[in-house]
């Protein structure tokens, strides 16, 4: 298994030990048997594509060549991909990346599960530390 698919699982793990207990809604009398129908976990920052290459990139050593790329090419590129028996890139990941996804703040995260969330730049170390 790959680092990061280790670290991803343990990070899950950590989630779903937390949720049993934490994720019920607070109410006056202790936590409700109820829990919250939809939870948005994010960290504490918003990156831009870019940025989140340039950070995964600098905290990696490496000096990235990025080449902007309109999306018109890009859904190009997946149609041509999709006929490859696993494609690399689908259309419908070229449709996602033209959505901006952040976290809402009128949905529960991490805090409502006792968690507080790493930086990117925090969890890219530690893996990086453990593939060593």
């Amino acid at each position: 298994r790959s680092t990061w698919a280790l670290r991803l699982s343990l990070s899950i793990r950590t989630v779903l030990n937390n949720t049993s207990h934490s994720a019920r809604r607070p109410s006056p009398e202790g936590y409700s048997k109820k829990p919250y129908p939809i939870y948005e976990l994010a960290g504490p920052r918003v990156y831009s594509y870019e940025e989140l290459l340039r950070t995964i990139a600098r905290t990696a050593g490496l000096r990235p060549g990025l080449v902007r790329m309109p999306f018109a090419l890009w859904d190009l590129l997946a149609g041509v991909a999709e006929i490859l028996p696993h494609p690399p890139l689908t259309r419908n990941q070229v449709e996602l990346m033209q959505i901006d996804t952040t976290a809402s703040d009128n949905l529960p995260g991490f805090r409502v599960l006792g968690i507080s969330p790493r930086s990117l730049e925090e969890e890219l170390e530690a893996m990086l530390k453990q593939s060593k």
